[in-house]
């Protein structure tokens, strides 16, 4: 995966990254009161400067498709198997114990097991950005 950036500033052997990102509406020959509230999106991102640019500079980075795959299913799925099965865990749990009815302890396991995906998430993060096949590369100066 590719996209393009300008430099916004250089410190050792990292720079600073601007990458401007466009929905799909920016495609779309017809102009809607959606287009205007997601139109463009200013992404900062922090890479190694292995190609020495400068401030100003106009790069292309560099991403490994599978890897972004992979941290969109991570980021995006695993919230919503938890949900799934937090629900029927949940209603299990409830009717069990005889706590409450299935139904509602089924969405409070919904909840809960949601809350459990994003702490998970959150510590699968410093792993992840730790691999530098999940860090943007420079790839070339335009």
């Amino acid at each position: 995966m590719e996209e393009i950036a300008t430099v916004i500033k250089t410190k050792d052997d990292k720079a600073e990254v601007k990458i401007v990102r466009h929905s799909a509406c920016s495609k779309c020959k017809k102009k809607c009161s959606l287009a205007e509230s997601h139109e463009q999106d200013e992404l900062i991102v922090e890479v190694k400067n292995d190609v020495g640019v400068k401030k100003g500079d106009r790069v292309v980075l560099e991403m490994e498709e599978r890897n972004v795959l992979f941290a969109s299913l991570i980021v995006y799925l695993l919230p919503l198997v938890a949900m799934i099965i937090g629900y029927f865990v949940g209603n299990w749990a409830g009717l069990k114990l005889a706590l409450q009815s299935g139904e509602g302890a089924g969405i409070i396991g919904t909840l809960l097991f949601l809350i459990l995906s994003f702490l998970l998430i959150h510590l699968i993060n410093p792993f992840l950005e730790k691999k530098t096949g999940f860090q943007p590369k420079i790839k070339k100066n335009i």
